[in-house]
């Protein structure tokens, strides 16, 4: 975890309970109790021995299940009700009333309106309290007009550039 920090270029001490609370260590026995065998590659770096993502959601779904947790997908939270500092419910878009004791909010960013990750949960978070800083891009894709094949989507690439040329 160390190695890691010292890569955090802002604000690492926000991430300090989370990843000291739930080490990398205990992310992969989660995934692995969940079905799903990893092996460590370049780097460090973990992955499934598939090679299929797919697999990490599988073991994901497998220990929420087991943990009794709710899974709400397409699910557009319209406001947030808040009562001395606590969740007390959610509404969502479609008038359906949430009550729990924990909630994980999976808004993404405002980068690509069309998969839900529209930005417009941030509003909420303001309006109960949180500070939201700039949103910024990352990881996003690059669009060609030439066709590529299929399999290399998805392929990261070590070590390489890009030049655009404009006009």
């Amino acid at each position: 975890i160390d190695n890691f920090f010292e890569n955090v270029l802002t604000n690492k001490e926000f991430l300090y309970s989370a990843l000291y609370t739930f080490t990398n260590e205990d992310t992969i026995k989660f995934v692995e109790d969940g079905g799903t065998k990893l092996k460590v590659e370049r780097g460090d770096r973990v992955f499934p021995v598939s090679d299929k993502s797919s697999d990490i959601i599988k073991s994901f779904e497998k220990q929420l299940k087991r943990n009794n947790v709710e899974i709400l997908i397409n699910s557009k939270v319209e406001r947030i009700n808040v009562h001395n500092n606590t969740i007390e419910s959610l509404k969502l878009s479609n008038g359906k009333k949430i009550i729990g004791d924990h909630y994980i909010f999976a808004t993404g960013g405002a980068s690509y309106p069309l998969t839900g990750s529209d930005g417009k949960l941030f509003s909420e978070y303001k309006r109960i309290g949180h500070n939201v800083i700039e949103l910024k891009p990352s990881l996003v894709p690059i669009e060609t007009r030439e066709k590529w094949p299929t399999e290399l989507q998805g392929v990261s690439i070590k070590n390489a550039s890009m030049t655009l040329y404009k006009n």
